[in-house]
């Protein structure tokens, strides 16, 4: 009866709990909700935040994994309602046009190596992506996988759910737009998407199209209209161009002024096409080219200013053809532009810069996303048409620059082509431009001529010494204008920086900066220069996963952007580490022992200061020093805890003048936690040697799975052997030859889990190939979870359409409760699909393991686990206690007085209950 009550009580104290904690839930902005249990989790994880929206989270390390992706999946699935978003909603696609998943950065140009690998999700709903909304989770490529970034530009949906495609009025959007923009006549298809804001806007969701139109003048823009009502609810000018009035002459030129200003010197053109007849070949970086031939008979050879990756357009005539007669082997020299006149010449400027900012975007991330495939990227030059004369411009597609005119100069030269280039590797990087894409215009130029001037010359002849633009300026944040002023603002943060690691570093500050400049745009969002910018550069910079120690640049780049009031995150006085890892407790009842080191930060630590202090269950926090093991080295213990027990915990030392440092450094406000974890017992392990209820389904016409050895030679992307040795596994179509996956999917569901009553762990080894056939990497392979017998699925894993999609076994593993609620009729599923254009979808299963995780209940006074509390415990007890009898069943049901661990006070407390009519054993002693 008693334990029946205890029962009873305990069940309506926890469903009062769980009602009180989802009310608070709902009073509270969900989205910070959401940051308050990650902050348990990682309390010494920073967000920050704009208008009025969580948008980057940085400080230490908040996530890690078995890999790169695991790490960020994890992230994705347990805290992305930190940014107001469902994980459901979030598919691994990136808005760069490749849709790439992952994009390493950091080069190191030494090892060949990435310091970072960032993980794109792309957000949609029901299929309807939202517009330019996306997720960009930093992981440190190292033991753990830490993610150390996570930039949102996501946006919350809330129960929005979009209405049908057949809804999309079209004309109505057109009708609207050519009110209000009656030059554009040309309309391209729309894109179905969601409307939800976009940067500073904030909106309610709302289905819509995207667009765009073009006109006379080479208007060019993009809209997002209402797909119902047509209203325009967004719109953009793709035509990116120097707005300023004046003009300079500019060739490819020694100096970096225009041709009214530098003297002309033979330039080796890089990656230049020859030909030959129907051969053609591109010379090296220096201009040197082998082109192959049979024979020594003499041969015609050609050149043009088209290359490798960029073609020149020449629009004042023909471009430039140089030909040669050549008795092989040559040499076949070439010098364009011999006469130096203003159109040759610009071809040649054009051309060449294009190429030199290019090749410095690539030196310090050679996969950077389309630079390093992209061929023939249109360069116009000596145009008289579109904006200008004095100008040069952007359109998305191409650079553009006007012939000398009126007085003014032709536009193609030096930092003009590096500033218009750049538009194109902002755009690539997956940004917005108008203040961000001015100012990093402006920075290609910066780290290509370690100059601050942009320019020179652009007004003419007069003014060789002037430039358009100044990075050595004093702008601030925030700035309020239009793109081009703002732009000042990054361009003069980068050059504050520049000076500081000049000073520091002078003989390497150039590749310092330019790696923190290039590879902090693919961690950038939107259109604005925010302190943002300087969170990335300080996380890209960083040697570990604790910002608040310092990055091996703090100084240097806090100097620089603190010149421009985008200030750094402040240091701490002195660190923690933890050489070890943070404290994982293995089991109940079990101390668990880990090492601290104190750093000095901006001071030094005292000596013998360090102290760790403990809560269990909500109780005072004990505080206690830590065990000495070296110089500012401790060794603390954490006391042993029944199961399902939470332990918070915080570590404090002294600092030099500085009083008392905590970590984490609010604590007790933060603290970090760990809860006991329930016993581990195999539920499943299952090699596929033998039918285990296993079944398959589809609409598939060919490839279902089967249960086999593999017998196909490999060819088609099938595996030709199982994953753990054992012989069989799960594979579509066990046979030799083309027999995949074709027009439709293939399902394959585990029996039935009786889960019900604890949770579990799902670990499994997968084969999935899908980049061959008629349309290479787009199909994916989904890993899906239910708890109601298969009525309704909920994804837990999309394998492909790029990573891990080529053939090769990969593990993965999932917690149950992190996407359904365990009960009797769980199961799990795999799903391999072809669908649209035909390909060799491959794909295998094998080694799947379910891991029960328990906690074992016992009743507090009975060591011998038989169920009751009688004379038989007390002769148990006393065995135990003196004459070396086996332990109790747990050692925590021998602790009857709750006092720590059992002794003679707990053998006497049980003979006064058992024979006296004593208390019971203690309640809260027991689980």
């Amino acid at each position: 009866m008693f334990n029946r009550t205890v029962a009873v009580s305990l069940m309506i104290l926890i469903t009062f709990l769980i009602s009180a904690t989802q009310v608070s839930a709902s009073d509270q902005n969900k989205a910070e909700f959401a940051f308050e249990r990650l902050s348990v989790d990682y309390p010494e994880v920073k967000a920050y935040s704009e208008d009025g929206r969580i948008t980057k989270l940085y400080g230490r390390a908040f996530g890690s994994g078995a890999d790169v992706l695991s790490s960020a999946d994890q992230f994705r699935t347990r805290h992305s309602a930190v940014f107001g978003a469902e994980p459901s909603d979030l598919v691994p696609s990136s808005l760069l046009k490749d849709g790439r998943r992952t994009q390493q950065l950091m080069y190191n140009q030494e090892t060949g190596e990435y310091k970072f690998t960032l993980v794109y999700y792309s957000q949609q709903r029901n299929g309807i992506p939202v517009f330019r909304s996306d997720l960009k989770i930093l992981v440190r490529n190292e033991p753990g996988f830490p993610v150390v970034l996570a930039g949102s530009a996501l946006r919350d949906l809330g129960d929005f759910v979009p209405t049908q495609k057949s809804s999309v009025h079209y004309d109505l959007a057109q009708n609207v737009v050519r009110v209000s923009h009656p030059e554009l006549t040309d309309f391209g298809e729309p894109e179905t998407v969601i409307w939800a804001g976009y940067d500073e806007i904030n909106s309610e969701p709302v289905l819509s199209i995207t667009f765009e139109a073009t006109g006379k003048d080479y208007q060019k823009w993009m809209f997002v209209a209402d797909a119902q009502t047509g209203e325009i609810l967004y719109e953009e000018n793709l035509v990116i161009f120097e707005d300023i009035v004046g003009n300079v002459s500019g060739y490819a030129t020694e100096g970096i002024a225009s041709g009214d200003c530098e003297e002309e010197v033979v330039t080796p053109l890089p990656y230049a096409r020859v030909t030959r007849g129907s051969s053609e070949t591109y010379t090296d970086v220096n201009g040197d080219f082998v082109l192959p031939n049979a024979g020594s008979t003499p041969v015609i050879v050609s050149s043009t200013i088209w290359g490798e990756f960029f073609q020149v357009l020449n629009a004042a005539g023909e471009p430039s053809l140089l030909t040669s007669a050549v008795t092989p082997p040559g040499p076949a020299n070439f010098i364009h532009n011999p006469a130096n006149g203003e159109f040759t010449r610009a071809e040649v400027n054009g051309y060449y810069h294009a190429n030199v900012v290019r090749d410095m975007v690539l030196s310090f991330n050679p996969e950077f996303p389309t630079l390093s495939e992209q061929t023939g990227f249109p360069v116009h030059v000596n145009r008289s048409d579109g904006y200008c004369p004095d100008n040069a411009w952007y359109n998305g597609s191409s650079i553009n620059f006007c012939k000398g005119e009126s007085g003014y100069p032709n536009t193609a030269y030096s930092t003009v082509v590096h500033h218009e280039y750049g538009h194109h590797v902002v755009a690539e990087s997956g940004n917005g431009q108008d203040q961000y894409g001015e100012g990093y215009g402006d920075v290609m130029g910066v780290l290509i001529t370690d100059d601050s001037g942009l320019a020179y010359g652009f007004y003419g002849s007069g003014y060789c010494n002037y430039p358009l633009r100044n990075a050595d300026n004093s702008f601030q944040y925030p700035c309020n204008g239009e793109g081009h002023y703002c732009g000042n603002l990054i361009s003069g943060c980068v050059w504050s920086t520049r000076n500081e690691l000049l000073a520091s570093y002078p003989e390497t500050y150039r590749d310092i900066l330019g790696s923190l400049a290039i590879n902090s745009m693919l961690l950038h969002s939107g259109n604005r220069i925010t302190p943002q910018i300087t969170i990335d550069w300080l996380t890209l910079d960083d040697d570990d996963p604790i910002i608040a120690n310092g990055t091996p640049h703090y100084p240097e780049i806090c100097a620089g952007f603190g010149a421009h009031n985008m200030d750094c995150p402040a240091l701490s006085p002195v660190w923690f580490e933890y050489p070890d890892g943070y404290p994982a407790i293995a089991a109940p009842e079990q101390e668990t022992v880990f090492r601290v080191i104190v750093h000095a930060g901006t001071v030094e630590p005292v000596a013998g200061s360090g102290t760790l202090y403990y809560s269990i269950d909500g109780a005072p926090y004990q505080g206690e020093p830590m065990g000495i093991l070296g110089a500012n080295e401790y060794e603390a213990i954490l006391p042993g805890a029944l199961c399902e027990s939470n332990i918070d915990w915080y570590v404090s030392s002294e600092a030099e003048g500085a009083g008392v440092t905590y970590d984490p450094i609010d604590a007790p406000v933060s603290v970090y936690s760990e809860t006991v974890p329930p016993e581990a017992t195999v539920y499943l392990s299952d090699d596929f040697e033998f039918d285990n209820s296993w079944t398959e389904s589809g609409t598939a016409i060919s490839g279902g799975w089967e249960r086999g050895v593999p017998s196909g030679g490999g060819s088609y992307g099938d595996p030709t052997s199982d994953y753990d040795g054992s012989g069989s596994c799960y594979l579509t179509q066990n046979d030799a030859g083309e027999s995949d996956v074709d027009n439709g999917s293939t399902e394959l569901m585990s029996p039935a889990l009786q889960l019900a009553g604890f949770d579990a762990s799902i670990s499994y080894a997968y084969w999935y190939s899908n980049d061959q056939g008629g349309a290479p990497s787009t199909d994916y392979m989904s890993v899906d979870v239910s708890s109601d017998d298969g009525a309704s699925w909920k994804t837990v894993r999309i394998i492909g359409p790029v990573v891990n999609a080529s053939g090769g076994w990969f593990t993965d593993e999932f917690i149950v409760s992190d996407h359904v609620a365990p009960t009797d009729v769980v199961r799990l599923r795999f799903v391999a699909s072809d669908m649209g254009d035909d390909s060799n979808i491959e794909a295998a299963i094998d080694a799947v393991m379910v891991i029960a995780l328990e906690c074992i209940n016992y009743m507090c006074g009975d060591p011998d686990a038989s169920g009751d509390v009688d004379i038989d415990d007390i002769v148990y007890l006393i065995a135990y206690i003196f004459s070396g009898g086996s332990a109790p069943n747990p050692i925590a049901s021998g602790d009857v007085d709750c006092t720590g661990s059992p002794d003679i006070d707990d053998a006497v407390y049980l003979v006064h209950f058992v024979f006296s009519g004593g208390p019971a054993p203690c309640a809260q002693c027991s689980n």
